[in-house]
């Protein structure tokens, strides 16, 4: 796969770079904080790793496959998942190899960020799966707002940083025509 690095990754390499070239302090502070509450916010850069570690986490809490170490097979299970059709006795998500397999190779296969979360749509259709489209949206609705943010103060510096550097070759401009045309006379 074409590993995405995400919007969330980019807008932060570039709001680095930006804010060693800010003057304003208020809005180098700005991205700053921004920075700071992206990657507080998910490890995750891209819904594919976002739905994935969402996945593992299941897994980290609950067996999800209703065993003899639980008294009921709901036990096995966050409450979350009630109303699955597989509550109580076993996910397929992340317990049925073949569908682990299947979703490894198709995101392995997958060549854009669009591309693995059809990946994880299909897979939660294929198994009546409610939780992946609920953490798709939730990476939706809760990154979305900081990617905007983001994309806001990106266009702050650039604006910043553009007109910094055209005052700066307006300068040199006026600076080489005085030089060139002092020289002739």
């Amino acid at each position: 796969m074409s590993r995405d690095v995400g919007e969330l990754a980019e807008l932060r390499r570039e709001l680095r770079d930006y804010r060693m070239y800010v003057d304003d302090d208020a809005l180098r502070e700005r991205i700053g904080d921004w920075i700071e509450e992206s990657l507080a916010q998910s490890e995750a850069d891209t819904a594919r790793q976002f739905v994935e570690e969402k996945l593992n986490a299941l897994l980290d809490g609950q067996p999800m496959y209703n065993s003899p170490a639980v008294s009921r097979g709901e036990d096995a299970f966050p409450d979350a998942c009630e109303g699955c059709p597989h509550y109580g006795a076993a996910c397929p998500v992340v317990t049925d190899r073949t569908e682990q397999r299947w979703r490894t190779r198709k995101l392995e296969e997958a060549e854009s960020e669009q591309e693995a979360r059809r990946v994880f749509e299909q897979q939660a259709r294929d198994v009546d799966c409610h939780r992946i489209p609920a953490f798709l949206e939730s990476w939706d609705n809760d990154h979305r707002a900081l990617l905007e943010r983001g994309q806001r103060l990106q266009s702050k510096a650039e604006d910043l940083l553009h007109a910094t550097a055209g005052e700066d070759v307006e300068l040199e401009d006026d600076a080489t025509a005085l030089a060139v045309g002092g020289g002739e006379q």
